[in-house]
């Protein structure tokens, strides 16, 4: 598989007696069986995965011993000097995490708090119906948690924690986080807490500990597409042959987006569920209907689009009012 992508017999060398050369072989395997094209983006990735290799070697880390915290220190010395580095340095975080997720699949940590994380992601998959990547966002936070409290213990008794090592972990972790992730972070350690409380171990007490996190409600971003723009930017667009990966729909609909001529900057795919939401209700759908097509489970996500809905928001307007009959 190797030699797929790369037909250089000095390339194929380089790869062939890289450190994590089995691995290559299993991504280049993978791209293949997704139908990704042999395009440079391919062989970046995997170079990606050549330098993480070297610089795990230099440091004569085990491969059965990467986790996370090695591919943090390798993006970490990757060099960003200009502009140009910005495309490399991406590719070489998807090419250590990549690895990261191999490794952990066909290593699987002894460490007891790796083990009690992965016994309550199986919990979210099989008995909440969370989606894998959903459960992957908690991972780190749990993770960060067990391990700050039982990394150096043989076993994980949360029981033996109390409300005050709650707040010390929560207080010490918030000034390194953004709102949205201190929200997550708690979030995380609510929904282990219920589920310990299910395996018969009062965390009521910590449950109390952990605080609420609320910021004010967000506005809908202004920019979205008219009528006649969309169907600009779909004209420009050969739909025949299109790949839809998340990434390749970003780049493809960031190329066309340019090519229609189109002069707002480019703001992202979800334009089109903005533009989408926000013509529907100025036609008079109702926020149920929206809220119904778009996938919403909560009424209030989707009352943020009542905010362009111009002819209504005329409607609760008063006029200016009067003064001795001068306006």
């Amino acid at each position: 598989m190797i030699n797929y992508f790369f037909r250089s017999p000095d390339e194929q060398k380089i790869v062939k007696n890289n450190y994590l050369a089995s691995f290559i072989e299993e991504a280049g395997i993978r791209f293949q069986e997704e139908e990704i094209p042999k395009d440079f983006r391919v062989k970046n990735k995997l170079y990606g995965i050549v330098n993480f290799g070297n610089w795990l070697q230099k440091k004569r880390i085990p491969v059965e011993k990467i986790d996370l915290s090695h591919a943090n220190k390798f993006l970490a010395e990757f060099p960003r000097i200009s502009n140009a580095h910005k495309v490399a340095f991406v590719y070489q975080g998807f090419a250590a995490r990549l690895i990261v997720k191999a490794v952990r699949e066909k290593y699987p940590s002894t460490e007891k708090s790796h083990i009690e994380v992965a016994k309550y992601l199986e919990h979210l998959h099989t008995s909440r119906g969370l989606k894998e990547r959903s459960c992957r966002i908690y991972k780190p936070f749990l993770l960060d948690f067990l391990s700050h409290f039982f990394s150096k213990k043989k076993t994980v008794a949360v029981s033996s924690l109390n409300s005050k090592h709650i707040q010390d972990y929560i207080q010490h972790c918030i000034p390194k986080m953004s709102e949205s992730r201190t929200k997550t972070m708690c979030g995380t350690l609510r929904g282990y807490f219920r589920f310990l409380e299910f395996q018969g171990i009062d965390t009521r007490h910590l449950l109390r500990a952990i605080p609420c996190i609320s910021f004010p409600r967000r506005s809908l971003s202004p920019h979205i597409l008219t009528t006649d723009d969309l169907n600009k930017l779909l004209k420009s667009i050969d739909r025949s042959s299109c790949r839809i990966t998340t990434g390749a729909l970003f780049h493809q609909v960031k190329h066309h987006w340019k090519k229609s001529g189109l002069s707002e900057m480019y703001s992202g795919t979800h334009i089109f569920r903005h533009s989408l939401a926000s013509h529907l209700r100025c036609k008079g759908l109702s926020l149920k209907s929206i809220a119904d097509i778009l996938g919403h489970q909560s009424l209030d996500t989707t009352a943020l689009y009542a905010q362009v809905d111009i002819p209504t928001l005329r409607q609760v307007t008063q006029s200016w009012p009067k003064r001795r009959g001068v306006r």
